[in-house]
């Protein structure tokens, strides 16, 4: 193999993935299915969105589940701001549209 095949193997690779992730749009909601389950165990008062305590049970669950960041969270107790930042609306209430919009 030469230079120049070898260093389009990962631009070959990328847009493999991205044609993988296009083609497939189950493979999403397989990836979510582990913190969808969480979110809806979570939402105690079944308003559609996490109140601040409710989303701290939340990443706990995912943390468990070794999901994304949230063992990282909740090793920090970075709770507060996590929060924030995937509450774009600001109501103090995370949403599972504003939650998979971030992974």
């Amino acid at each position: 193999m030469n230079f120049k095949t070898a260093s389009k193997l990962p631009l070959i690779a990328c847009l493999g993935l991205s044609a993988l992730a296009i083609a497939s749009p189950d493979k999403e909601d397989e990836v979510l299915s582990v913190p969808k389950n969480n979110f809806a165990a979570a939402d105690a008062d079944a308003s559609g969105g996490l109140n601040q305590e409710e989303f701290i049970m939340f990443i706990d669950a995912n943390a468990d589940a070794d999901f994304g960041k949230a063992a990282k969270i909740k090793k920090r107790n970075a709770y507060g701001r996590a929060f924030s930042k995937i509450d774009d609306d600001d109501n103090d209430s995370v949403s599972w549209d504003e939650f998979a919009a971030q992974q």
